[in-house]
């Protein structure tokens, strides 16, 4: 079976996650503060009686924040608690042979797709959560030395 991204914008970028990956698309919603977390993390909020982490994407990316409300993108809890907040959803993308793949040279992203509509990034969702985690860690220290001050 032929793989199919979901594909959406973010900093102004185009990008695609496995739509495997993507267990909901909704729109934005109340978040509550995460004090220990940094900046690129929105907050949390209840999705179906699950807390879930919100990251504005365009910000992690260093892009900025969101030029508009946007869309969360709950990824599947096989993944994570985790929605990311992207600008706008764009369309699904099926790979057949039409599809280009070009190698992807930042760690982050698998591949450079080349659709009809110009050239997507496919962001590799394993990189992108194992770098959250770290960033989390990071910030969690910091905080817990400044507090300590």
């Amino acid at each position: 079976m032929p793989r199919r991204f979901l594909t959406f914008h973010a900093g102004g970028e185009r990008y695609a996650l496995e739509l495997s990956d993507v267990a909901e698309v909704t729109e934005p919603r109340q978040t509550f503060p995460l004090p220990v977390a940094p900046e690129y993390f929105a907050g949390i909020f209840n999705s179906h009686g699950t807390l879930t982490a919100v990251v504005d994407l365009s910000r992690y990316l260093g892009r900025g924040g969101r030029a508009a409300e946007g869309k969360f993108l709950l990824l599947d809890k096989r993944l994570a608690s985790l929605a990311l907040w992207v600008d706008e959803v764009g369309a699904i993308v099926r790979e057949d042979p039409s599809l280009s793949r070009e190698p992807a040279e930042d760690p982050l992203l698998e591949a450079l797709l080349q659709t009809e509509d110009g050239a997507v990034k496919l962001i590799r969702i394993e990189a992108l959560l194992a770098l959250l985690e770290e960033g989390v860690a990071a910030a969690a220290p910091e905080q817990n030395h400044n507090h300590n001050s």
